[in-house]
């Protein structure tokens, strides 16, 4: 760590300017935003860490690019996004901490919070549960988007479609891609997903896809504390 000698010749500037370079890299800087970061740090160095007030988040610089370290979440947890962990053991966790914005269509469209990264060539188990409320008859349609090759085996738990109260017939044990699961109105409700995903020779995300059963206002929401988590077995 450089430091002003006796000897130096007087120059206060250079002697404070010599010291700051040496010890921001060591610091946890702080910026407005990734932009304002960019424009003050024009060359940063491997290792130096920033958090980003705007994005609510933590980046390490790994010497090519800023990476996400940790996210703060707007429900206050924390999110470890960077360090990735992926042999076996490694648990796969993303979790909503609000409510969606209702869809009124049928289409299969991502959850923009469920889904995780899962790598080439190996074996996760799956679980989930969704919570979810719409209207009577609108419901709630889902099925797990997987890299290509992948392949699982699933069982599913819900009350059907034909639900009109909180109790009604329930579906075990469905091998299908997609399944469509009964709403009643503001009445929350829930499915929950369990199996084995092998994934083939690409890596990729297991992602969440949802839309309603049928296209019925004022819409289906998926709520939040819904999740999804996978734990690498092989």
């Amino acid at each position: 760590m450089p430091y002003p000698k006796l000897s130096d010749a007087p120059n206060i500037e250079s002697a404070m300017s010599a010291l700051v370079a040496a010890v921001a890299p060591r610091l946890n800087m702080i910026f407005a935003s990734a932009s304002a970061r960019n424009a003050a740090v024009t060359a940063p160095v491997a290792g130096m860490r920033c958090w980003l007030i705007a994005e609510a988040r933590m980046e390490v610089y790994d010497g090519t690019a800023w990476r996400r370290y940790i996210t703060w979440s707007a429900g206050g947890t924390p999110q470890i996004d960077a360090l990735t962990i992926t042999g076996v053991g490694a648990t796969l966790h993303a979790r909503r901490d609000g409510d969606s914005t209702p869809r009124t269509s049928t289409a299969m469209v991502d959850d923009s919070v469920l889904t995780v990264p899962v790598v080439a060539n190996a074996v996760y188990e799956v679980s989930a549960v969704l919570v979810f409320s719409g209207p009577a008859g609108g419901d709630f349609q889902e099925q797990l988007s997987v890299p290509s090759g992948a392949g699982y085996r699933l069982s599913m738990r819900g009350q059907d479609r034909n639900a009109s109260a909180t109790v009604g017939t329930v579906i075990t044990d469905v091998q299908s891609a997609a399944q469509t699961w009964g709403t009643i109105g503001t009445q929350p409700m829930t499915c929950s997903i369990s199996g084995i995903l092998r994934t083939g020779a690409s890596a990729g995300s297991v992602t969440l896809q949802w839309g309603q059963g049928a296209s019925t206002s004022p819409g289906t929401v998926l709520e939040r504390d819904s999740f999804i988590t996978l734990v690498r077995r092989a």
